[in-house]
């Protein structure tokens, strides 16, 4: 029995590292013009700001298309993560199969992608021949893993709130939107941001946006959005990691309409014989990296903008959980570290450091280890 088969939430971790890298990140406008390089598109010029506003502002709401995603974030051999000939469903409880949003992790993957405006949308993950998906239908969600034959449903709150679970999101940073939103999440002066040239990505012309973080306490070097230059959509974003000159994160369609799909690319009924499951769904309070859900006290944030480093202090089941069996037998293979703050033992990969302390404490960033350590000498 693998780890996400115990500790379903788990598998909503997958770029969850990447997420923890640029969720956070500030965003600074910075006037500069549109260069152009020889054979780009002769378009328009524009400024940073202007394109920060028009990615807010699509004027495309519907979409589908095909894009690749490639993902080299370090991370070990995880069965079930990082291991895509394992690697499970997409978050659905008690799923074994053999592909889903938890294989994008690591090495190239395809993904199709349909979107109807704020309420309809699908993501799905094709791999050796099987297809998973993850569907929002109104204030309905779908988890389908066709490797394994298992599904997930849940009913999204009336509130606002149900907005930010449409299926982009909730397919762990599948695709260039939910990659670009995670990058945009904040605007603050913590970051140069410039409109660098034009480009082409599926057939459209394009705008190249670099979000470079002012700090060198970071394992972010930047990020390169490709804005369509119509419709202001995301196609095709670039994470660099100050470790490796290729992206760490990769994801860009290949092809791409706007085209409305058919409503019921939207509906979903599970086949004969086939029990549906019921769907626990991430909340902003859940602990990144571990996917253990919320712990009982808010973290503590030492920081800001790219070198901010997440503390907190784990519940009694959570700490349990990562101490015994597949997790517990990875954590005892990780490096020890030690310092003022205690000691405990790092995770580090291409965009992301996680030390778990013996005392029970997490600390997440962007960061090298010896910034992550810092902030728990901070918080101690």
């Amino acid at each position: 029995m693998s780890l996400f088969t115990r500790h379903p939430r788990a598998r909503w971790i997958v770029p969850g590292a990447a997420a923890v890298l640029v969720a956070g990140v500030a965003v600074g406008a910075n006037a500069a013009t549109t260069a152009r390089s020889s054979g780009s598109p002769d378009l328009p010029p524009t400024t940073a700001e202007q394109l920060l506003v028009d990615l807010q502002r699509p004027t495309a709401q519907a979409l589908q298309g095909t894009a690749t995603v490639r993902a080299d974030l370090g991370l070990p051999s995880v069965p079930g993560l990082t291991d895509t000939a394992g690697a499970t469903g997409p978050g659905v409880a008690g799923s074994q199969g053999t592909t889903g949003a938890s294989s994008l992790v690591t090495g190239t993957h395809t993904v199709r992608v349909w979107k109807d405006g704020q309420d309809r949308s699908k993501v799905a993950v094709l791999a050796d021949g099987s297809e998973s998906d993850v569907i929002r239908n109104g204030e309905d969600v779908w988890l389908w893993s066709g490797a394994d034959r298992t599904a997930a449903h849940a009913t999204l709150p009336s509130s606002g709130t149900k907005q930010k679970h449409d299926a982009e999101g909730l397919a762990g940073l599948a695709t260039p939107d939910a990659v670009a939103r995670a990058a945009l999440a904040a605007v603050d002066p913590t970051t140069k941001v410039t409109a660098d040239g034009t480009t082409r990505v599926a057939g459209h012309d394009a705008y190249e946006l670099v979000v470079d973080p002012k700090t060198d306490d970071t394992l972010v070097d930047k990020v390169v959005l490709a804005v369509d230059a119509k419709t202001h959509v995301p196609l095709r974003v670039q994470v660099y990691s100050t470790k490796r000159t290729a992206p760490a994160v990769e994801a860009g369609f290949t092809s791409v309409s706007y085209r409305t799909p058919a409503g019921s690319t939207f509906e979903f009924t599970a086949p004969k014989g086939v029990k549906v499951q019921r769907l626990e769904l991430p909340t902003a309070g859940d602990l990144p990296l571990t996917g253990l859900g919320a712990s009982a006290q808010k973290p503590d944030v030492v920081g800001k903008g790219w070198d901010a480093v997440a503390v907190v202090t784990l519940t009694t089941e959570q700490q349990n959980a990562l101490r015994n069996g597949e997790a517990g037998t990875l954590v005892d293979t990780l490096p020890t570290v030690s310092g003022d703050w205690g000691s405990g033992r790092v995770l580090t990969g291409t965009l992301f450091t996680a030390v778990l302390t013996d005392d029970g404490r997490v600390a997440v960033g962007a960061v090298p280890t010896a910034v992550a350590t810092a902030a728990l000498a901070q918080t101690k």
